[in-house]
C-alpha cells in the first residue's frame, strides 16, 4: 500500500455536496475526562487538517473537512494559522505509525508555542491505539477513531468544555454516507472510494480489525457524485477501496465491480476511470473483459500480488497462486496489449527463505509489471503473523526490498522504452517552466507512478492532450504535445 506523506491538506479545497447532509445528533461521548480548558469554541474559528496515509484515508480527510466546514470552521492551509489541528493518521505498518506519531508530536508542539488551542487525533492510529495514545500523549485533546466523521464537531466542542473525548468503538456494519467532501485533489482528478473495510484474512494485515468488514457504497451515490464532479471539470476517477473486487458483495452480486465500471463508462465527459487495489486472486473474466469494451476505462490495473512464491502466499493467506497470477497477466495483455500493470510486494515475511525470495524475483521477471512498490514486513498486533516464528532480520529484509526495487526499475525502464516515438494521451497537471508542463499518461496513477514532462505551448492544467514520446527514463517520460483531444 502506497502512503501519501503528511501534509496540511487545506491549501487547495473544492466544495462538493452530493446528497442531503445528515442531521442526526451524534451519540454520547464514549469516554471523557476533565482537562484544563484553554480558549473557547466561540473564540477558536480556524482549523487545519494534517493528512497521512493512503488515498482511502484521503477521502476520510475530505469528508472530515466538509463536516467541519459546515459546522462553521474556517479552514486554513498553514498549520501556524490554525486554532485547532486535526491529525488524520495511518496505522498500516510501523513506518506509517511512526510518521503519524511524528505528525501528532509536531501538532502538540505548535499547540504549546503558537495559536493552536486544541489537537484532535483521528483515523486508523486513533482507532487502533486510542487507550495508549490517551495515556502516552496527555496534551492531545481528543482521540477519535474511524466511523465518527459526523460527530467530529461535537467532540471538538467537548474539548472546549474541558472534556477529553476518547472514542474507538467498532466501525458501523453498514455503509455510512457522509454526503459531502471538500476535495483536496485538483478538479480534474478524484479518488472515488467505492467501499470501506475488508473481508480478507491476510495473515500480515490488521486493517479488518480496525476498519471492519467490507461494505459497498451504493451505486447510485457513486454515479451521482461522478456526474456532479464531471460538471465541475472532472476528467479522471480513481476507484479505491481495500479490495475493489469486493464491490457489491452485500447485493448478492446484483452489483459488482464490472457493472459499476460499465455504468461509469456511460458518463459523458469522464475521460478516464482507473481500477486500483484489485485482489489478483479475485479478478475474473468479467473484469478482464472490461478492457477494450468500456471506452473510458484507463488501460491500467493495480494488482497487489504481495509475493511471487506459492509457499509464501499460503503463509500470507493470499488467495490464488503464482501460476494463476501469471495467467491473469497474460489474459490482460492479450485483451489490452498496452495495459499498464501496477503491483505491490511484501518482503521479509516471517520464515521467508532466500530461495523463496529468489522465486519472488523470478515471478517479477515473468510478470513484468510496469510499476511496483515494495514494503518490509512489520509485526502487527492481532494478526496471525504476529505469533509466527522465524523472523527475517531487518537488514536482510531491507536488502531484499532494495534488490526487488532495483529489478523493477530495470523492468520499468525496458517497458517505457517500448513507448518511444509513439503518441500517448497526457493529463496536464502543472507548470514546470517556460514552455514545459508536467502531467500523467493513462498508464500512471496519481501520487505513486511516473510523470510526463511535456513540451508545448497553449496547454493548460486539466487538459488532456496527445503527445509524442521523445525520451524515456526509469519511471518518467518526456513528450512533445501534439494538440488537445
Amino acid at each position: 500500500m502506497e502512503r501519501i506523506p503528511a501534509r496540511c491538506c487545506c491549501r487547495r479545497l473544492r466544495w462538493t455536496s452530493f446528497s442531503a447532509f445528515p442531521r442526526e445528533p451524534p451519540p454520547p461521548l464514549r469516554t471523557t475526562m476533565k482537562t484544563k480548558n484553554r480558549g473557547s469554541a466561540r473564540q477558536a474559528r480556524t482549523l487545519g487538517l494534517v493528512h497521512l496515509g493512503c488515498p482511502k484515508n484521503q477521502v476520510d480527510s475530505e469528508e472530515m473537512l466538509a463536516v467541519l466546514a459546515q459546522d462553521g470552521w474556517t479552514l486554513v492551509g498553514d498549520p501556524d494559522d490554525a486554532d485547532v489541528l486535526v491529525v488524520n493518521t495511518c496505522a498500516f505498518i510501523d513506518a506509517a505509525k511512526e510518521e503519524s506519531l511524528s505528525a501528532i508530536r509536531d501538532a502538540v508542539r505548535r499547540k504549546k508555542r503558537g495559536r493552536c488551542q486544541k489537537v484532535l487525533v483521528a483515523g486508523c492510529l486513533a482507532q487502533r491505539y486510542a487507550g495508549r495514545l490517551a495515556e502516552e500523549m496527555p496534551d492531545v485533546d481528543a482521540i477519535v477513531g474511524v466511523g465518527h466523521t459526523q460527530e467530529l464537531p461535537e467532540y471538538l466542542r467537548a474539548t472546549f468544555r474541558g472534556e477529553r473525548p476518547v472514542v474507538s468503538t467498532p466501525p458501523p456494519p453498514e455503509w455510512q454516507e457522509i454526503g459531502a467532501r471538500l476535495m483536496t485533489t485538483p478538479p480534474w482528478t478524484t479518488y472515488l472510494r467505492i467501499g470501506e473495510g475488508c473481508d480478507h484474512t491476510c495473515s500480515f494485515c490488521a486493517i479488518p480489525s480496525f476498519r471492519g468488514g467490507w461494505r459497498s457504497r451504493p451505486a447510485e451515490k457513486l454515479l451521482d457524485e461522478v456526474r456532479m464532479l464531471v460538471d465541475l471539470g472532472l476528467k479522471e476517477a480513481v476507484l479505491v477501496g481495500q479490495d475493489t473486487t469486493l464491490y457489491g458483495r452485500e447485493t448478492r452480486w446484483e452489483w459488482n465491480l464490472a457493472r459499476l465500471v460499465r455504468e461509469l463508462g456511460k458518463i459523458e465527459g469522464l475521460r478516464w476511470q482507473r481500477i486500483m487495489y484489485a485482489h489478483p486472486g479475485r479478478v475474473d473474466r468479467s473484469i478482464v473483459e472490461l478492457f477494450g469494451e468500456v471506452p473510458n476505462l484507463a488501460a491500467y490495473i493495480d494488482l497487489p500480488f504481495q509475493h511471487g512464491d506459492d509457499r509464501m502466499l499460503k503463509r500470507m493467506r493470499r488467495a490464488g497462486s503464482t501460476a494463476q497470477y501469471l495467467r491473469l497477466v497474460e489474459e490482460l495483455r492479450e485483451r489490452c496489449p498496452h495495459i499498464a500493470i501496477r503491483s505491490t510486494f511484501l518482503l521479509g515475511f516471517p520464515g521467508e527463505t532466500e530461495e523463496e525470495f529468489e522465486n519472488c524475483l523470478k515471478f517479477l521477471e515473468a510478470a513484468r509489471p510496469d510499476h511496483a512498490g515494495a514494503f518490509v514486513y512489520s509485526h502487527e498486533e492481532g494478526t496471525p503473523a504476529f505469533e509466527m516464528d522465524s523472523d527475517v532480520p531487518r537488514q536482510v529484509a531491507e536488502e531484499r526490498r532494495a534488490a526487488l526495487m532495483e529489478t523493477q526499475r530495470r523492468i520499468s525502464r525496458e517497458r517505457l522504452r517500448e513507448l518511444e516515438g509513439r503518441e500517448i494521451e497526457v493529463l496536464v497537471e502543472a507548470q514546470a517552466g517556460p514552455g514545459r508542463m508536467t502531467g500523467r499518461s493513462e498508464r500512471d496513477a496519481p501520487e505513486v507512478d511516473g510523470l510526463v514532462e511535456l513540451s508545448g505551448s497553449g496547454i493548460r492544467p486539466g487538459e488532456i492532450v496527445r503527445a509524442k514520446v521523445v525520451e524515456t527514463g526509469d519511471h518518467d517520460l518526456k513528450a512533445v504535445a501534439a494538440g488537445c483531444v
